[in-house]
């Protein structure tokens, strides 16, 4: 694998103009990566797959941005391939007709059709749950994400910004299931709970249920377990001192927020772009992937072992179509406002 541009914020022009043209430059035996996920997770992945074919992957990291790049590039975008981390950049790639179909036979037989498009125009890579956390003293474990707002609560729940993508996901997948005036009367019920104003990351929520300023939380399922496997002992510490939940929505399953990829529209090498992406639903890259970021395989037959095994046995995944969940984040994102979780 040749060595990868890293572009802080997509500010660097410099470096862009130089990664961009040995992008250009790339023969048929390259396929060129746009993506806003750390480096970190992707170099095993991306050695593996050229192993396996002999295609080289040239990959632009870009801490934010990577939507905007592509589309400001137009037809003359070198990208051939984009992965991104939330389901709200996906359906960006989608609303601004960014996307190819990659809907091939490997990855409808690997990935459920609950998380990829309905056009294929992008597919599911890793699994995230939003959960719940509570002091491991708590008896009192939420079974369901509604009793979170329920009356009798008040004061008792750590959560970041209602604006954050991952919240927008969750109010979105609820607004989905019940309509605007059920779910504009639950995220009411959590600001009316809160023990602070929100704030901070989902890391900042784990550490609030641990000190006592909270009784729950809600977090995604992999800064948990990143806290327990940190190098700080005081993260070690916080989240050695909670339990993990996962509650379910009344009349469903846990919610759960991806990361995945596209083919981009205008991929100079779409072939190869197809095999890359056949390559990060196989088996092989699956478990590599998932586990690199504490995270769930989108493959049903891919076991996971140690904290991740324990953890996906508590986790009955809702299986809600993301596509129209992704569609309803600005709407869901105004109640957040209305309800008092967001300005």
């Amino acid at each position: 694998m040749k060595k990868p541009y890293f572009v802080p914020g997509g500010r660097l022009l410099a470096a862009t103009l130089i990664a961009l043209a040995g992008m250009a430059a790339a023969s048929a035996d390259q396929v060129n990566v746009y993506t806003e996920r750390q480096q970190v997770f992707l170099d095993d992945i991306f050695a593996a797959f050229t192993e396996a074919t002999g295609i080289e992957v040239e990959a632009l990291y870009i801490d934010k941005g990577a939507v905007e790049r592509l589309a400001s590039e137009g037809e003359a975008s070198p990208a051939d391939v984009i992965i991104l981390t939330d389901i709200g950049r996906l359906h960006e790639v989608v609303k601004q007709e960014l996307s190819a179909p990659a809907d091939s036979p490997e990855v409808q037989a690997a990935v459920p059709a609950w998380l990829r498009h309905p056009q294929g125009l992008w597919v599911a890579l890793t699994r995230r749950a939003r959960l719940v956390y509570a002091h491991n003293d708590e008896q009192q474990l939420p079974a369901h994400y509604e009793d979170l707002a329920a009356a009798g609560m008040e004061g008792s729940l750590c959560l970041r910004s209602g604006s954050h993508p991952y919240n927008v996901a969750l109010f979105a997948a609820y607004l989905d299931r019940y309509g605007e005036e059920k779910a504009l009367g639950w995220l009411s019920g959590l600001n009316q709970n809160l023990a602070r104003e929100p704030q901070g990351n989902d890391r900042a929520q784990i550490k609030g249920v641990a000190s006592g300023e909270c009784r729950y939380a809600i977090a995604n399922s992999y800064y948990y377990f990143k806290m327990l496997n940190s190098d700080d002992s005081a993260e070690r510490d916080a989240a050695a001192q909670v339990q993990l939940v996962a509650p379910t929505f009344v009349d469903g399953g846990t919610h759960v927020n991806v990361s995945g990829a596209a083919i981009a529209r205008h991929a100079p090498h779409p072939e190869a772009a197809l095999a890359l992406i056949n390559f990060m639903v196989s088996s092989q890259a699956q478990k590599i992937y998932a586990e690199r970021n504490f995270e769930m395989p989108v493959r049903e037959d891919v076991a996971m072992t140690g904290q991740l095994a324990d953890a996906s046995a508590l986790i009955e995944s809702d299986s809600q179509q993301l596509a129209d969940i992704a569609q309803l984040r600005s709407e869901a994102a105004r109640l957040a406002v209305e309800a008092g979780l967001a300005k």
